[in-house]
């Protein structure tokens, strides 16, 4: 036999360590008998070495005399009827075991601390004896090992029994291995079991499973609640989070991919480490042909979303950090190791750019040409961290279709002035469109309370709500260092060049090959020469990243990319689009092309060494700020009830706020948002008029539909209900439509 650590034993009668073999694999179990008087066999113990000569006796008899022989108890689950006949000599109690278990389709094991034999009796198909006797052979058991998991709930088992077994043979095999049943769910016939201290998990799952009776035993799995923490490094200086349990509401979501939030700015940097993950794209340009407008949308190449002011597809945020910054507040990417954690850690974010690097202000008509921009392209929601004090008819009227046409939510910032705008307007926050939310800046005092900022605007009726918006700590664009050149031959002179985002990357010695002309990149006007070499490709026809595709699946070991423009203009965007296992890419000028190409097939060095890509992250204070809290909120309640009307958003927003004292008369609310409390509104059971709140009108309502008198809702004017006519609806009310359903 092999003992737990795998060692043979030779000894004879070795019985301090467990031994179970499975010997059955169509079992029938059947219920206990009265095993009949035995009469004295030929059963003889010597020097623990058993010898036994007997003809057609019941096993049950066999057993009861071998336990009173050697003084060790050994328990029966069931009698065999079939008599048998054995004869054996001078073998140990496992050898005779193993013997009658191969023949018998027995399964036994042994208990040390109890010197206990417990054997279960089955029945065998005949076909099966074969494998059986080859198991016992070779001393492997022929079911497998159960997983045993320490993160489960010590000395207990979930048995879940077949659908064919009878409650009574539950509970006699429950007795049988001693085990305490403490709660069971019948419909399923599954049952939590505290086991016999002596039995552990592992032998008595494994028990269990071989008497045929069990569809399952396994440990009583403990599970944990998964808190959000997130592991972002600079988390805890993110105040606001907290403030608007945010951490909190991520227990119910986290937001989806399915929500595009279009952040109309003075652009994003959409390759931010903390926000790349989260940033819309246009499938349809980013998989189409370089310079074709190719979804049909009047914007060629628009991959990541339009720049308005400078009419380009690069809406990259290069002089402000204003955008970046609402940006990240909004939905940077979450538990990922790096910087911070966004409201809505789960989104898109559409980038749409509509102030010039440099300048102060934005347009208004870039403004509307973002918003139609961001209806036709299904964004869901608008984040406006801008304002003026002129009213525009042609941002109303936009912002109004976009609501309508998207079922979409404009969160705006209330402003900086520190105005009250009953008096004096901000725009578009001051629209009266029931799409828009306008919001106030809050701060955190010493003592932990939150007020009012001191820079922000109010206004009992313009301003909605507050959200934090003082010294927020964010995302701003990142730099990128990088070493990219490569030199011809045995020149040591260095050509300059521009790293391909996402590209692979080489040590300080590069990579080196004889430099292949592949013309644009076309797969056909490939020489098959470029594999194991470096390939050169000319601007144009194809995006960078098909290009390098293309060479790629040839063999190329890096590649070469000449322009029409000025690589080192940091203004242009030099990327393989994605991340993914790039070849070394790099950019060089056109003019640098050109002297390649009269070097075809002679040796190039190709270097491409990442020194260091900074993701950058600073403090700035404002109403934009608690703006972008805000549309992060927006977009987590989005993401729950994705169909539900914007206004019945708005209104969970709104009602369901944590009530500033200090703002009393100066906000519609009075009160910070609070996202948990907003997403557990939504779900309120009982809210029959919809309305997020649980009132008298909710039980009214309710009554008389039950009631079947009536499925019209509570009217806003109480007197139709008003029992006693005191203008309040109070539980007389409600004790008047049981008494019309009684009569």
């Amino acid at each position: 036999m092999y003992d737990e650590k795998g060692y043979h034993e030779t000894d004879t009668m070795k019985i301090n360590f467990p031994i179970f073999i499975v010997l059955a694999i169509l079992i029938f179990p059947e219920f206990c008998r009265s095993a009949p008087s035995c009469p004295d066999l030929n059963i003889q113990v010597k020097d623990h070495l058993v010898s036994i000569n007997v003809k057609e006796k019941p096993l049950k008899c066999i057993l009861d005399q071998i336990s009173q022989k050697t003084g060790i108890d050994i328990k029966l689950w069931q009698d065999i009827e079939k008599p048998m006949t054995m004869m054996y000599a001078q073998v140990t109690l496992e050898d005779f075991f193993s013997r009658i278990g191969a023949a018998n389709a027995l399964v036994y094991t042994y208990l040390p601390e109890q010197k206990t034999y417990r054997m279960i009796a089955v029945n065998m198909a005949q076909s099966h004896a074969a494998v059986l006797k080859k198991a016992t052979d070779t001393k492997k058991p022929i079911l497998p090992k159960p997983r045993i998991n320490d993160n489960a709930r010590p000395g207990e088992l979930l048995i879940r029994f077949k659908d064919s077994v009878s409650r009574d043979q539950m509970e006699h095999l429950h007795r049988f291995l001693g085990s305490t049943v403490l709660k069971q769910i019948d419909g399923l016939n599954l049952h939590r079991i505290r086991l016999d201290p002596q039995l552990t998990r592992e032998k008595a799952t494994q028990m269990y499973l071989a008497t045929g009776l069990v569809k399952t035993a396994e440990p009583n799995f403990l599970r944990t609640v998964q808190t959000v923490i997130p592991n972002d490094p600079r988390f805890d200086d993110q105040w606001g989070l907290g403030a608007i349990s945010a951490p909190d509401a991520w227990e119910i979501t986290q937001g989806s991919h399915d929500v595009i939030i279009a952040v109309i700015d003075t652009g994003v940097d959409f390759h931010h480490p903390d926000l790349a993950q989260n940033i819309w794209i246009n499938e349809k340009e980013a998989n189409g042909l370089d310079g074709v407008d190719d979804d049909g949308n009047g914007y060629t190449d628009d991959i990541y979303g339009w720049d308005f002011a400078d009419t380009d597809n690069l809406p990259f945020d290069l002089a402000s950090r204003h955008g970046t910054h609402v940006a990240g507040i909004i939905g940077a990417v979450t538990n990922n190791s790096t910087g911070i954690a966004g409201v809505c850690p789960k989104v898109k974010l559409m980038v749409l750019k509509v102030q010039k690097n440099g300048e102060d202000t934005m347009e208004t008509m870039a403004i509307v040409e973002a918003i139609v921009y961001a209806r036709k392209m299904g964004a869901h929601i608008i984040n406006c961290s801008f304002g003026g004090g002129d009213s525009s008819t042609n941002e109303y009227d936009e912002f109004e279709q976009f609501q309508t046409a998207n079922n979409g939510l404009i969160v705006c910032a209330a402003g900086n002035g520190g105005a009250d705008t009953d008096n004096a307007p901000l725009y578009p926050a001051g629209y009266d469109l029931p799409g828009i939310i306008s919001v106030a800046s809050s701060t955190k005092t010493a003592t932990g309370e939150y007020i009012l900022s001191g820079f922000s605007n109010f206004g009992a009726t313009s301003v909605d709500v507050l959200a934090p918006g003082d010294d927020i700590y964010s995302t701003i664009p990142g730099t990128r260092m990088a070493d990219a050149h490569l030199t011809i031959g045995s020149d040591p002179a260095p050509y300059p060049a521009v790293e391909m985002e996402f590209a692979g990357t080489t040590d300080e010695n590069g990579i080196t090959g004889n430099l292949v002309d592949c013309g644009y990149g076309y797969a056909d006007d490939i020489p098959v020469s470029v594999k194991n070499n470096i390939a050169l490709i000319q601007r144009g026809d194809l995006y960078f990243h098909q290009k390098v595709t293309n060479v790629q699946e040839k063999g190329a070991i890096g590649a070469i990319i000449y322009n029409n423009e000025d690589p080192t203009d940091n203004t242009l965007n030099w990327t393989l689009l994605t991340p993914g296992d790039w070849i070394p890419v790099i950019s060089v000028a056109h003019e640098t092309g050109l002297v390649l190409r009269t070097h075809n097939l002679t040796p190039v060095t190709l270097v491409n060494q990442m020194i260091e890509d900074v993701a950058a992250y600073g403090n700035i204070s404002g109403t934009s700020m608690a703006a972008g809290f805000v549309t992060g909120a927006t977009g987590l309640l989005r993401t729950r009830v994705p169909e539900e009307p914007f206004i019945h958003l708005k209104q969970i927003l709104l009602q369901t706020v944590d009530i500033i004292d200090s703002t009393q008369g100066k906000l519609v609310t009075n009160g910070q948002i609070n996202i948990l409390k907003a997403l557990l509104a939504m779900n309120l059971p009982g809210d029959v008029n919809k309305d997020f709140k649980l009132r008298l009108e909710d039980t009214i309502q309710g009554l008389k539909t039950l009631s079947g008198s009536s499925s019209e809702a509570v009217s806003p004017d109480i007197s139709h209900w008003d029992a006693n006519h005191n203008d309040h609806l109070e539980l007389i009310e409600s004790i008047h439509v049981l008494q019309k359903k009684a009569h």
